[in-house]
Protein backbone atom coordinates (compact mmCIF):
# COMPACT_ATOMS: atom_id res chain seq x y z
CA UNK A 1 0.00 0.00 0.00
CA UNK A 2 3.00 2.50 0.73
CA UNK A 3 4.87 1.28 -2.55
CA UNK A 4 1.96 2.34 -4.24
CA UNK A 5 0.81 5.63 -2.81
CA UNK A 6 4.54 6.90 -2.69
CA UNK A 7 4.63 5.66 -6.88
CA UNK A 8 1.54 8.42 -6.85
CA UNK A 9 2.78 11.12 -5.27
CA UNK A 10 6.39 11.89 -7.40
CA UNK A 11 5.31 15.44 -7.30
CA UNK A 12 5.66 16.19 -3.55
CA UNK A 13 7.96 17.11 -1.68
CA UNK A 14 9.34 14.02 0.25
CA UNK A 15 8.39 14.91 4.10
CA UNK A 16 4.99 15.91 1.81
CA UNK A 17 5.04 12.17 0.62
CA UNK A 18 5.91 10.42 4.03
CA UNK A 19 2.86 12.56 5.51
CA UNK A 20 0.09 11.23 3.00
CA UNK A 21 1.71 7.66 3.63
CA UNK A 22 0.90 8.11 7.16
CA UNK A 23 -2.10 8.87 6.67
CA UNK A 24 -2.86 6.08 4.62
CA UNK A 25 -0.97 3.67 6.48
CA UNK A 26 -3.24 4.36 9.89
CA UNK A 27 -5.78 1.36 10.19
CA UNK A 28 -2.25 -0.89 9.51
CA UNK A 29 0.40 -1.99 11.79
CA UNK A 30 2.30 0.83 10.36
CA UNK A 31 5.86 1.00 8.47
CA UNK A 32 9.02 2.01 8.74
CA UNK A 33 8.81 4.70 5.08
CA UNK A 34 12.00 6.94 3.72
CA UNK A 35 11.77 8.95 0.40
CA UNK A 36 14.81 9.46 -1.61
CA UNK A 37 14.92 12.22 -4.43
CA UNK A 38 18.03 12.15 -6.33
CA UNK A 39 18.38 15.51 -8.10
CA UNK A 40 21.14 14.73 -10.69
CA UNK A 41 21.70 18.19 -12.31
CA UNK A 42 21.55 20.07 -8.71
CA UNK A 43 23.83 17.46 -7.42
CA UNK A 44 21.56 17.17 -4.52
CA UNK A 45 19.31 14.41 -2.85
CA UNK A 46 15.77 15.46 -0.87
CA UNK A 47 15.50 12.87 1.63
CA UNK A 48 12.78 12.59 4.14
CA UNK A 49 12.73 9.10 6.34
CA UNK A 50 10.13 7.84 9.37
CA UNK A 51 11.17 4.85 11.19
CA UNK A 52 14.25 2.61 11.48
CA UNK A 53 15.35 3.18 8.30
CA UNK A 54 19.28 3.56 7.61
CA UNK A 55 19.63 6.37 4.55
CA UNK A 56 23.59 6.62 3.73
CA UNK A 57 25.19 9.00 0.55
CA UNK A 58 28.42 7.52 -0.50
CA UNK A 59 30.31 10.11 -2.80
CA UNK A 60 34.51 10.19 -3.10
CA UNK A 61 35.16 8.05 -0.05
CA UNK A 62 33.09 10.68 1.56
CA UNK A 63 30.34 8.44 3.86
CA UNK A 64 27.46 10.50 5.62
CA UNK A 65 24.05 9.37 7.44
CA UNK A 66 20.50 10.79 6.58
CA UNK A 67 18.56 11.49 8.62
CA UNK A 68 15.41 9.56 9.60
CA UNK A 69 12.83 10.64 12.25
CA UNK A 70 11.84 7.92 15.30
CA UNK A 71 8.37 6.85 15.07
CA UNK A 72 6.06 4.46 12.51
CA UNK A 73 3.93 5.37 9.62
CA UNK A 74 0.53 5.03 10.22
CA UNK A 75 0.83 5.14 14.11
CA UNK A 76 3.18 8.03 15.67
CA UNK A 77 4.61 11.10 13.71
CA UNK A 78 7.59 13.03 15.48
CA UNK A 79 7.21 16.36 12.33
CA UNK A 80 9.43 14.23 9.56
CA UNK A 81 11.52 17.14 8.09
CA UNK A 82 13.30 17.07 4.39
CA UNK A 83 16.93 17.04 4.46
CA UNK A 84 18.80 17.72 1.07
CA UNK A 85 22.49 16.38 0.83
CA UNK A 86 24.74 17.67 -2.11
CA UNK A 87 26.93 15.16 -3.34
CA UNK A 88 30.31 15.52 -5.43
CA UNK A 89 31.55 13.03 -7.92
CA UNK A 90 29.78 11.18 -10.70
CA UNK A 91 28.42 8.29 -9.14
CA UNK A 92 27.09 8.59 -5.84
CA UNK A 93 26.32 5.56 -4.12
CA UNK A 94 22.75 5.71 -1.69
CA UNK A 95 21.80 2.76 0.84
CA UNK A 96 18.86 2.71 2.49
CA UNK A 97 17.87 0.02 5.19
CA UNK A 98 15.50 -1.28 7.42
CA UNK A 99 17.13 -1.88 11.32
CA UNK A 100 17.25 -5.73 10.29
CA UNK A 101 20.32 -4.56 8.95
CA UNK A 102 23.17 -3.85 10.82
CA UNK A 103 24.20 -0.71 10.65
CA UNK A 104 28.30 -1.06 11.31
CA UNK A 105 28.65 -2.47 8.02
CA UNK A 106 31.55 -1.00 5.92
CA UNK A 107 32.27 -1.19 2.03
CA UNK A 108 36.34 -0.39 2.46
CA UNK A 109 35.89 -4.33 3.66
CA UNK A 110 34.88 -4.88 0.33
CA UNK A 111 37.82 -3.90 -1.91
CA UNK A 112 35.92 -3.43 -5.55
CA UNK A 113 32.39 -3.84 -4.71
CA UNK A 114 31.46 -0.30 -4.84
CA UNK A 115 32.20 -0.65 -7.98
CA UNK A 116 29.93 -3.55 -8.70
CA UNK A 117 26.13 -3.23 -9.52
CA UNK A 118 24.27 -1.84 -7.31
CA UNK A 119 22.68 -5.32 -6.55
CA UNK A 120 25.07 -6.84 -6.34
CA UNK A 121 26.19 -4.37 -3.10
CA UNK A 122 22.47 -5.05 -1.69
CA UNK A 123 22.98 -8.43 -1.87
CA UNK A 124 26.55 -8.29 -0.13
CA UNK A 125 25.45 -5.94 2.72
CA UNK A 126 21.89 -8.75 3.21
CA UNK A 127 24.09 -11.56 3.50
CA UNK A 128 26.96 -10.39 5.44
CA UNK A 129 24.66 -7.83 8.43
CA UNK A 130 21.54 -9.04 7.97
CA UNK A 131 20.49 -9.35 12.44
CA UNK A 132 18.28 -12.48 11.96
CA UNK A 133 15.89 -11.39 14.28
CA UNK A 134 13.99 -9.44 12.26
CA UNK A 135 13.05 -8.19 8.37
CA UNK A 136 15.45 -6.62 6.62
CA UNK A 137 15.60 -4.44 3.36
CA UNK A 138 17.94 -3.06 1.47
CA UNK A 139 17.70 -0.95 -1.61
CA UNK A 140 20.84 0.19 -2.96
CA UNK A 141 21.04 2.85 -6.13
CA UNK A 142 24.07 4.22 -8.26
CA UNK A 143 23.08 7.65 -9.71
CA UNK A 144 25.32 8.20 -12.62
CA UNK A 145 25.94 12.10 -13.50
CA UNK A 146 28.49 11.63 -16.23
Amino acid sequence: MATALLGQLDEHAPADAIAAVHRALAATRGAAVALAVIELPSRRIRYAGLGNISGTLIDDANRRGMVSTNGTAGHVWRNVKEYVYSFAGAEPLIILHSDGLATRWNLDAYPGLVRCHASVIAGVLYRDHTRGRDDATVVVVKARTA
